[in-house]
């Protein structure tokens, strides 16, 4: 009899060794879905934040490929590569050249 008192009494004890697992497992499984649902509100409040500094970037960037030709079939015809003539008048109209004077 007391043969089956232990069978009963180890049976007992793999299920609740099974139940507790089995409950444990869920508790870090929902709080791994918890941390990375907060994660991805993070991620998207983040990006909602940005993005007007992304759209200011991309404008700027537009701005910059039209000064410097890029992307265009010659680059070297872009604004910034003009050749600069200095003359007397055009010196005497500069910001720094008017400052000097005041």
């Amino acid at each position: 009899m007391s043969g089956v008192v232990m069978g009963a009494v180890a049976l007992v004890g793999a299920g609740a060794t099974i139940y507790s697992a089995q409950t444990a497992a869920s508790a870090q499984e929902s709080a791994a879905q918890t941390a990375s649902n907060t994660q991805m509100a993070m991620y998207n409040s983040e990006q909602q934040n940005l993005a007007p500094y992304m759209a200011t970037g991309l404008s700027a960037n537009d701005s910059l490929n039209a000064l410097t030709g890029a992307g265009t079939a010659n680059p070297l015809t872009s604004p910034l590569l003009k050749p600069i003539t200095m003359d007397q008048a055009t010196l005497q109209t500069t910001p720094g050249y008017q400052f000097n004077l005041q």
